[in-house]
């Protein structure tokens, strides 16, 4: 009865010593029994791995009784949490915080790794134009400053053409003042009815002012007069005089 006894107790401590002794991660585990053989390793990774208990030499194939500290044994080995790696992936990207501070270091990462290559590439694009930029740029400068040199020669043009059209102003209204027109006038005639030539526009002008208008006016002031388009039927259709001012004598 003892030597039972003595013998119970050993089996219990080579049980719970291999519990202690066998790591719970890292390692490389035995194939679970229950994996088919043709799962692909990636599969049989993330099942739940099985532990096969090898029982000591000294217990050779004698049945272990069952007690109180066995079951606690086997009970915590049970309740060991096994996460499957594609569980633990995917509740990492689910979880927004993680995503908030992880995206912002991978998009540095990112820009830091393609920056160099998209200056290279625009600038072997830009390499071929460059020649043609820098020339089209002198020939801007050139025009530009081709084009501020005729501005300024407009300016000045216009400029002496607005003096220009004050003069003509001034003459026009010069000339309102001091010449005269008169429309229908008759032409002098002889005796038969022929007109005589040379006409004398001086002596019809002082005619018309001095005898229609009440003026008393004579040669000296008459500066010159001439007939305007050709006599129809006796008449000038317009005769023109320009007469001399007071400042003029």
């Amino acid at each position: 009865m003892a030597d039972q006894v003595i013998k119970e107790k050993q089996q219990q401590y080579n049980i719970v010593n291999y519990f202690k002794n066998t790591p719970k991660y890292g390692g490389k585990r035995d194939k679970p029994y229950s994996c088919p053989d043709n799962l692909s390793p990636s599969m049989q990774q993330v099942e739940k791995p099985a532990r096969l208990v090898n029982l000591d030499s000294s217990l050779s194939d004698s049945c272990v009784p069952y007690s109180d500290s066995t079951e606690n044994i086997i009970s915590s080995v049970d309740k060991e949490t096994v996460f499957k790696v594609s569980d633990v992936v995917c509740a990492t990207l689910k979880n927004q915080e993680f995503m908030d501070s992880i995206i912002p270091l991978i998009t540095e990462k990112v820009i830091e790794m393609v920056k160099p290559n998209i200056v290279q590439i625009v600038d072997e694009c830009m390499q071929p134009h460059s020649l043609s930029i820098k020339h089209n740029k002198d020939a801007l400068i050139l025009k530009d400053v081709e084009l501020n040199k005729y501005k300024e020669e407009m300016k000045m043009l216009k400029t002496k053409l607005d003096k220009v059209e004050v003069r003509i102003e001034e003459q026009e209204q010069y000339s309102r003042r001091t010449s005269l027109r008169f429309h229908n006038v008759p032409a002098p005639t002889d005796v038969n009815g022929d007109i005589i030539k040379p006409i004398n526009t001086d002596v019809l002008v002082l005619s018309i002012c001095n005898e229609n208008l009440n003026l008393n006016l004579d040669t000296r002031d008459i500066g010159r007069s001439h007939p305007i388009g050709e006599i129809k039927m006796a008449k000038l259709p317009s005769l023109y005089a320009s007469c001399h001012t007071v400042r003029d004598n």
